[in-house]
């Protein structure tokens, strides 16, 4: 069933809403006109819904991660006029939360609300690599080591090649986006199709790097290391992954 509603709120089976979820983020989308996804925060529980003390933005916060990150479905809450710009949501893309917040953002128009206003449930079916989903603490140096220990992985190199898939449709997505968008959205959109074309290079050429042999890939490395690359993207764990090979 299509939905008709000026303000769309994305839901899935893992979530539990407060009653004054809906009203609260209406208030809230009033206030704020030009935001096209609005965000608020989530309480992580355990399978039965018993509260651990933590939110999704606290462990995002504490783990170190940037607010980009934050990207859950079941706190969107959707303007229509995004929703015209940007379905269909393009063939082959694995996430729609992703897609939807991903172009709020790239347009700056994601707006978090960082009052909790519902439950997220997390049991075995629903486990994530992402360390924020965690119902313990997460800490900087604990999602370190969690991201860190996935270098050694044998379908890492299977992982990221599907995420450059994944960044190339993205990149086509917003192509067909720029054909219908308003024009005061156009400089944005170019904006962020170049920062996505250049984060899908960045990651080819690192694959490309990891199936040299020891010593050029070494140099490779140590290259794209002085050039301040690995600060743009990825940081130590991608210098590590890509020296380890």
């Amino acid at each position: 069933m299509k939905t008709t509603g000026e303000l769309v709120f994305l839901s899935d089976q893992d979530d539990a809403w407060f009653p004054n979820k809906i009203e609260y983020m209406q208030g809230i989308a009033e206030q704020n006109p030009n935001a096209l996804v609005l965000m608020n925060d989530a309480a992580l529980t355990d399978g039965h819904l018993n509260e651990v003390g933590l939110t999704k933005i606290g462990q995002i916060q504490s783990a170190g991660f940037r607010m980009e990150d934050f990207v859950m479905g079941c706190c969107c809450a959707v303007r229509r006029e995004l929703l015209d710009i940007c379905m269909p949501i393009p063939m082959g893309f694995r996430a729609h939360d992703n897609w939807l917040v991903e172009i709020a953002e790239g347009l700056d128009a994601k707006l978090v609300e960082r009052r909790v206003l519902q439950y997220y449930r997390r049991h075995e079916a629903n486990e994530s690599q992402f360390a924020a989903n965690s119902i313990t603490r997460v800490s900087r140096i604990g999602a370190f080591f969690h991201s860190a220990k996935k270098i050694f992985d044998p379908e890492v190199a299977l992982i990221e090649q599907r995420k450059i898939e994944q960044l190339k449709i993205f990149s086509k997505g917003i192509d067909n986006i720029k054909k219908n968008a308003p024009r005061e959205f156009t400089t944005k959109l170019c904006r962020l199709r170049k920062a996505v074309a250049m984060r899908s290079n960045w990651m080819e050429k690192r694959v490309e790097i990891r199936q040299r042999s020891i010593v050029p890939r070494t140099v490779s490395v140590i290259r794209l290391l002085k050039r301040g690359e690995y600060a743009t993207y990825g940081g130590f764990k991608a210098f590590l992954r890509d020296l380890v090979g």
